[in-house]
């Protein structure tokens, strides 16, 4: 019995913070919207540069976790 209400607890803590994520996303493209005013080659460039920065921590952090698990689960 107690797995079963640790398990509901872990759902509705991942169900918040997916919650929270998407909420942080929808901000963040809606201040990206209201910024239209590109006048110059580098400014355009910006967008592309940081999803392109977003990628690469992302894929590095998974590959950090996939190489070693227990090490960044124990820590």
């Amino acid at each position: 019995m107690p797995f079963a209400l640790i398990r509901v607890l872990f759902v509705l803590i991942s169900a918040a913070a997916s919650l929270n994520l998407l909420q942080m996303d929808a901000r963040m493209a809606l201040a990206m919207a209201r910024d239209t005013d590109i006048n110059a080659a580098g400014t355009a460039l910006l967008y592309p540069r940081a999803d392109l920065a977003r990628i690469v921590v992302f894929t590095s952090t998974a590959q950090s976790i996939n190489s070693n698990p227990k090490k960044v689960i124990c820590s």
